[in-house]
């Protein structure tokens, strides 16, 4: 691994970006290419055929499938970004995992959704299982974000306090700090009380989730506080409500040009539960969404019995 300079962001270094050729997908490329630009990247674009087989493959589909691709390399490379392109038979997901295995990427894109002659949607189910089975963290670009500026300004970042949350604004700050201008990374907690008691000889309202907003505002404090050596402007924000609904009506307010949030590491069976917030998140998001996952199952620091979290 490379070694960064003192001060200076941990960059990345192959960005995988599948494509289905659709708009999303080339959308998903000029994202890729902005980040590729900023990390001094080289992007590696891959496209899974499913309906046929290599051997049984028509060549003018072969060549069909070699122009199209020839033609993203070269709209990559006039911006000044190294990039290399293949296509490979399979299912997406294992082919865009086993790619990613192989060039050690540090960093997947993929569009939402798309459809073109070439393959059917990569999202919705498809992409849903690269974000469930990639190691490399996954920025996944909505149909809606084709028109975007690129530009990133303003991250949101969605946090449990789990070490997966950590891990996704550890990896916001680095996807971020590598492109101008200097970011503001918002920091957000959601929380849900299950309980609100009252007394029936006062009438008045005790809700017994008020230790476990202290305890949110000090972890978020503390969080903001580990942040404070990264070069970015640090904002914290506790809201009440169902975590994905606060997520997306937060990122709209803010004018987010990110998201960041982590999901939970699984293994065997356990891997296909994606959650069902960042499931939410990843198809209503207003903006890109970057994914983290850690290897390993961790748990959510528990406030209280009282307050439901990311």
């Amino acid at each position: 691994m490379t070694k960064t300079p003192a001060g200076e962001p941990q960059r990345f270094r192959t960005i995988l970006v599948a494509t289905d050729f659709s708009k999303t997908a080339t959308a998903a490329l000029k994202w890729a290419t902005e980040v590729a630009r900023g990390h001094g990247a080289r992007i590696e674009v891959i496209h899974a055929v499913e309906a046929v087989s290599m051997q049984s493959m028509p060549v003018a589909l072969q060549e069909e499938l070699t122009r199209s691709l020839t033609l993203l390399e070269e709209t990559v490379r006039q911006a000044g970004v190294e990039v290399s392109s293949r296509f490979e038979h399979g299912k997406p997901w294992e082919v865009i995992t086993e790619a990613e295995r192989e060039r050690q990427a540090d960093l997947i894109v993929i569009g939402s959704r798309g459809q073109t002659a070439y393959a059917p949607p990569l999202l919705g189910s498809r992409a849903d299982r690269v974000l469930r089975t990639a190691v490399a963290p996954v920025l996944t670009v909505h149909p809606g974000d084709a028109g975007r500026e690129t530009t990133i300004r303003t991250v949101l970042v969605a946090t449990d306090f789990s070490e997966e949350a950590a891990l996704a604004t550890s990896c916001a700050v680095r996807f971020a700090r590598a492109l101008p201008p200097r970011p503001r990374i918002v920091l957000l907690h959601a929380w849900q009380p299950l309980v609100q008691y009252e007394y029936a000889w006062s009438g008045v309202p005790i809700n017994p989730a008020d230790d476990a907003i202290d305890q949110a505002e000090t972890l978020l404090a503390s969080a903001a506080a580990a942040l404070a050596g990264d070069d970015v402007d640090v904002e914290t924000t506790l809201r009440q409500g169902y975590p994905a609904h606060v997520i997306e009506n937060e990122a709209r307010a803010l004018g987010a040009d990110l998201i960041a949030l982590g999901t939970h590491g699984r293994s065997g069976l356990k891997r296909m539960l994606l959650g069902s917030v960042a499931e939410r998140v990843l198809h209503h998001a207003p903006c890109p969404v970057l994914t983290v996952r850690h290897p390993e199952v961790s748990a959510p620091v528990r406030l209280s019995e009282e307050a439901a979290v990311i």
